[in-house]
């Protein structure tokens, strides 16, 4: 029998993890049935009931060996720390998360802010949502990044990846990881 995955919201990475684990049942985890979408269905073996920003949620009814939570968080309107204590509620022991977010520090928001242009979302565009929802209600430091992720996770991998297409990419892969558009990480739950 193969790995239980879980894959909380939906992101453009979706498709690569996909692609590159195999024998593994997919499981998308979603709050209520408002939030089932065909793409959901294409993407995914199973569904499952699991609201990560309810306080006040139970044990989930799996566990699974890994969990994908990526490009999600920064637009969620709850506090992170709940949100992370039940994704760890939802990883097996010595269980895997893959968690990035946007980097507040990337080289092209510096780049866009030394130009007086502001490089977030409007007010407009993150409450009519962008991405089926909130779109960025915030971005994250490396070391907010790792400050949250330790309190319930061992880091394994922390760093910086270049993967949206933009006019920075070439320059930003040769700077430190600071200046990076995505903070990856992978980390195990003890």
């Amino acid at each position: 029998m193969g790995d239980k995955i879980g894959i909380i919201g939906y992101s453009v990475f979706d498709d690569m993890f996909r692609e590159h684990i195999k024998n593994a049942f997919f499981y998308n985890i979603v709050p209520n049935e408002d939030f089932i979408e065909t793409k959901y269905q294409k993407y995914h073996d199973y569904i499952i009931f699991y609201d990560i920003t309810d306080s006040s949620s139970s044990d989930p009814p799996i566990k699974f060996d890994l969990i994908i939570f990526t490009e999600v968080l920064e637009h969620l309107l709850a506090k992170d720390e709940i949100i992370l204590i039940n994704i760890s509620k939802l990883i097996k022991d010595r269980g895997k998360l893959i968690f990035s977010v946007p980097n507040v520090s990337a080289l092209g928001k510096i780049v866009s802010l030394n130009f007086g242009k502001n490089p977030y979302m409007t007010k407009d565009q993150i409450l009519n949502g962008s991405f089926s929802g909130y779109g960025h209600i915030r971005e994250y430091s490396f070391n907010e990044v790792k400050t949250l992720l330790s309190k319930n996770f061992r880091i394994i991998r922390l760093e910086g990846w270049n993967d949206y297409p933009n006019k920075f990419n070439k320059i930003s892969k040769i700077l430190p990881k600071i200046y990076a558009e995505t903070i990856f990480a992978l980390c195990e739950k003890p």
